[in-house]
């Protein structure tokens, strides 16, 4: 049923006329059949879960896809634009890719079947609510990694994105007002917490200090 109604839908010629697809910035494995997906959109991004169980298990995928039942090979997903998994057999050299989805496929799939985490904003409430636009940045670390930290990705992710404006205040690329946003705190907290990274928080330029007047 899946598989037949997007099937139907992707040979409908008016459905693709003048479509554009930004396609994916990331997957995420979950557990079990879970992804969480993160498509690139316009002037935001929008987020996905997706359940492949129904795809994969409770359906016949087709001869390609039914070697993704194997967990061990469904795990190996990653989001460069289309949706990819690798051989298993040879991911700790230098692996191929040997299945990927059309970014317009996994996007009908997250929008009919999919539990949206992240809808965009649209430019109109962009405009009405003054919401900074965003740009996603993503780093891949090793499961190792996360095994000697004993943390979770998400907890990793809020380190280094701390880590990242300590130390670009710190070299005088960024305002302590714009690292501070980075971190994603007020500046008061930036600034006082810039001691356990063993950073002065004195080292103000008189244009951050301008600031300061200006908007007290």
């Amino acid at each position: 049923m899946y598989w037949e109604k997007w099937k139907t839908i992707a040979k409908d010629p008016h459905r693709w006329q003048n479509h554009q697809e930004r396609g994916l910035l990331k997957a995420e494995y979950l557990g079990n059949y879970q992804l969480r997906l993160w498509f690139e959109e316009d002037l935001d991004v929008s987020i996905y879960d997706l359940d492949f169980y129904p795809l994969l298990i409770e359906e016949d995928p087709g001869e390609v896809l039914r070697s993704l039942r194997d967990i061990a090979y469904f795990k190996t997903t990653q989001g460069h634009y289309t949706l990819n998994w690798f051989d298993p057999c040879c991911i700790e050299q230098q692996p191929e890719i040997t299945i990927d989805l059309a970014p317009e496929c996994v996007r009908y799939f997250c929008q009919t079947s999919g539990i949206p985490r992240k809808l965009p904003l649209q430019p109109s409430e962009l405009k009405l609510t003054g919401v900074t636009m965003i740009s996603t940045i993503s780093i891949e670390v090793p499961e190792e990694v996360l095994i000697s930290l004993k943390e979770s990705a998400e907890t990793l992710a809020q380190e280094l994105q701390i880590l990242a404006a300590v130390k670009l205040f710190e070299l005088g690329k960024l305002s302590s007002g714009r690292a501070a946003q980075l971190a994603g705190m007020s500046r008061v907290q930036f600034l006082m917490s810039l001691g356990q990274y063993q950073v002065c928080p004195f080292s103000l330029t008189a244009e951050d200090l301008q600031n300061d007047i200006n908007n007290a």
